[in-house]
């Protein structure tokens, strides 16, 4: 038992001496416009994406990496509908519709090295990240010429689990530093979340003093090869500083 019990130290030993303490992170910024459905505003929507996702952890000598990151994210977008005036001989909104969602959260990655060519490599990464998002959607409704809009809220929450696996590639720039780029497009990502809606009400001008109060509350899974975000990202790019 006590010949045990010091393999079992002397390995853990080895192991930490071997392994270099890195931190670092990567980050994506997205914006990109929908096609639409023929009727409408011919004006395209758009949609912007901002995501950071700091890191810290261990890497060995062996080409394994394990560690903890962070979540932040925000992403918005905005469309208008309406209706072509013959009179006035242009198109007229009737509604602009906007979709906020800010994200935090945090979880676990590990990252296997697959090969090694000079100074630039590939691994895998495998990841954890459990999420908490507040949003709201917000119509802003032009009821007639003359008169305000009238803008109505839409309020939800969100949980989130996802699993993510993605291939990175790294170019070492020095003996510490290395530039590195997430190829989302040939991403897996397998999501969990579970949506709590409030009663949508109407914004007026001189505030909302209110108790939200749940509309309904819906679960949903996803299972996404490739492009998995709002705006299609297909790159995150980053860096890692090793000690």
């Amino acid at each position: 038992m006590k010949k045990t019990f010091l393999a079992a130290l002397l390995l853990f030993c080895t192991v930490q001496a071997s392994a270099q303490m890195f931190f670092g992170g990567n980050f994506r910024f997205d914006m990109a416009s929908y096609n639409r459905t023929g009727g409408f505003d011919p004006t395209q929507p758009y949609g912007m994406a901002l995501q950071f996702t700091p890191q810290v952890g261990y890497a060995f000598s062996s080409g394994v990496k394990m560690g903890v990151q962070l979540h932040i994210a925000n992403q918005q977008y905005l469309y208008t509908n309406g209706f072509y005036n013959t009179d006035a001989e242009e198109w007229q909104k009737t509604v602009v519709t906007g979709k906020t969602l800010a994200t935090f959260g945090g979880g676990l990655f590990l990252r296997l090295r697959c090969f090694e060519f000079k100074d630039l490599s590939m691994s895998m990464e495998l990841s954890a990240t459990y999420s908490y998002g507040i949003g709201a959607v917000r119509d802003t409704q032009y009821l007639s010429s003359g008169n305000f809009p009238v803008v109505f809220e839409s309020p939800f929450r969100t949980h989130q689990l996802a699993m993510k696996l993605v291939p990175v590639f790294s170019y070492q720039l020095s003996d510490h530093f290395s530039a590195e780029a997430h190829v989302d497009l040939l991403s897996l990502l397998y999501t969990y979340s579970v949506t709590d809606k409030y009663k949508t009400i109407e914004k007026i001008s001189y505030g909302n003093n209110y108790d939200p109060v749940i509309d309904n509350t819906t679960a949903s899974s996803h299972f996404t090869a490739g492009i998995n975000s709002l705006t299609s990202q297909l790159l995150t790019i980053g860096f890692i500083y090793t000690l």
